[in-house]
């Protein structure tokens, strides 16, 4: 088994990575539940996760982001791609059930620091959809400092269809705080 792991098999088949799909699917070296605990993976087994349009679809992201921690060795570094909270990429599937922005992640690991098991984030930034890249993305830092806002992104909080998608890079924090 690879030490990477694809938690999307059942979306693209990824080579050199340990491929998980919730359905039986070729190429796919594991096939299980994503919204059923423990997943079939040791502790400290990966140093590198993908999760691409996976979150968005599970039942409980708090657990689904623990049991991602628990199977990823330290300082493994986690790659998650959602969709925007109001972009049609996140409301136009069904299975979707959580929908994400910039603060998605700092709410959610600053609720993390509270537990042992901690991320820390390298990058965070979106996607806009191809008719709106012309919107310069000038980084808003100069008004809030710290901001990762640009100004595309500010309008996509308020009219849908700007962002697509969010890009997180992750890395697993483990053994006490770095």
């Amino acid at each position: 088994m690879c030490a990477k792991l694809n938690l999307g098999g059942e979306n693209v088949i990824m080579q050199k990575f340990t491929n998980l799909s919730q359905f039986e699917k070729e190429g796919a070296e594991k096939v299980h539940s994503l919204n059923l605990y423990p997943w079939p993976f040791p502790d400290s087994m990966f140093e590198e996760v993908r999760a691409e349009n996976i979150l968005e679809k599970q039942q409980d992201l708090v657990v689904t982001m623990h049991e991602i921690w628990r199977i990823a060795k330290p300082n493994a570094k986690i790659y998650i791609i959602v969709p925007w909270y109001n972009s049609s990429s996140n409301y136009s599937d069904p299975r979707n059930i959580h929908g994400f922005n910039f603060a998605t992640f700092d709410f959610f690991l600053d609720w993390m620091k509270k537990t042992d098991k901690n991320y820390r984030i390298i990058k965070i930034k979106s996607r806009a959809y191809p008719w709106v890249r012309w919107i310069p993305n000038v980084p808003l830092s100069i008004i809030k400092k710290g901001s990762r806002l640009g100004l595309r992104d500010f309008f996509a909080y308020f009219i849908g269809e700007i962002n697509q998608y969010l890009f997180v890079e992750l890395e697993v924090i483990k053994g006490g705080i770095k």
